[in-house]
């Protein structure tokens, strides 16, 4: 199996064209040079449906924009309720618990439940 170099143009990596060399080349590219982050995670449930958090969601969004928040409607018992996730990179759990308790805040009597999802990504 014939190996080539990796090759890095200033701030550029030159990849072969062939899909199979790419792949190799860019796996090499994540696992050597772009480290693992942790991602700490909270998912929130909320007993009221999606379009009628939004505003608020909206405000505590624009308050914390270091963290990433999403919102998807589900249906929990016949009930339609939200799942608000809010999602902190690098090990930034302060902005995390900032913006979980500005939900707590936000939403108080809705929550029905808070989980913590820790992981890593590549």
């Amino acid at each position: 199996k014939p190996e080539w170099p990796l090759l890095l143009c200033g701030n550029v990596f030159v990849l072969p064209g062939v899909p199979k060399f790419f792949q190799t080349k860019f796996d090499t590219i994540l696992r050597v040079y772009i480290p693992p982050q942790r991602i700490a995670t909270r998912r929130l449930t909320l007993a009221a449906p999606e379009p009628s958090l939004v505003t608020s969601l909206d405000e505590v969004v624009a308050q914390h924009p270091e963290v990433k928040i999403g919102s998807y409607p589900v249906e929990q018992e016949g009930r339609e309720c939200t799942v608000v996730t809010v999602e902190g990179r690098g090990g930034d759990s302060e902005a995390l618990l900032k913006a979980v308790e500005a939900m707590e805040a936000a939403f108080g009597g809705k929550i029905v439940s808070v989980d913590e999802i820790d992981s890593v990504s590549d």
